[in-house]
């Protein structure tokens, strides 16, 4: 009789803890990176800012839940620049599925040790023409030197959107003012 009550006793502690929870915790840290270093970066999870780093490189430890972030980046003489933290499943999880059951899989749930988010971010930021813009000049300015500017500009975005450094959206929207700006 013993034995079956230390047996009961054992399986309800072994099902009432989540795997995840002890291995990985309920917390993580994020490091963020920005090309260039020294911008001011913000995390938001839905719509609250949940951490900032005053000065890039630099990294944050943040409560892991379901929720995606953002990061939103600022530096003197850039644009704003933003990039996309995705909250994923964490390894342990599906381990605690199998050994926890559907107990300790909840209680990793609730307590956001089942989720992650990428290790290590990086923003990569756009200077900012029209901080430097100089009055247009009359038809004396060359076209040639304009032109090869704009080239290089959209050369350099293109590379950023086939890195993955910016999305699809940042791409579109920042050719657009290249080629307004022409």
């Amino acid at each position: 009789m013993k034995f079956i009550n230390f047996f009961v006793l054992a399986c309800i502690c072994l099902c009432s803890t989540g795997c995840a929870t002890i291995l990985r915790g309920k917390t993580q840290t994020i490091t963020l990176q920005t090309n260039p270093p020294g911008a001011r970066c913000d995390l938001l999870r839905e719509g609250r800012i949940v951490g900032t780093i005053e000065n890039t490189p630099g990294a944050i430890t943040i409560e892991k839940t379901k929720h995606d972030m953002s990061v939103v980046c600022k530096k003197a003489g850039y644009m704003e620049s933003s990039n996309f933290a995705e909250s994923g499943s964490e390894g342990a999880t599906f381990g605690n599925i199998i050994a926890g059951g559907l107990i300790g899989w909840g209680i990793d749930s609730a307590s956001g040790a089942d989720n992650k988010y990428p290790e290590v971010l990086t923003v990569n930021l756009t200077p900012d023409t029209n901080s430097k813009q100089q009055p247009e000049r009359a038809s004396k300015t060359p076209v040639a030197p304009r032109r090869s500017e704009v080239s290089r500009k959209l050369a350099t975005l293109e590379q950023l959107r086939k890195d993955g450094s910016i999305t699809d959206e940042e791409y579109k929207k920042k050719r657009a003012q290249i080629i307004d700006g022409l």
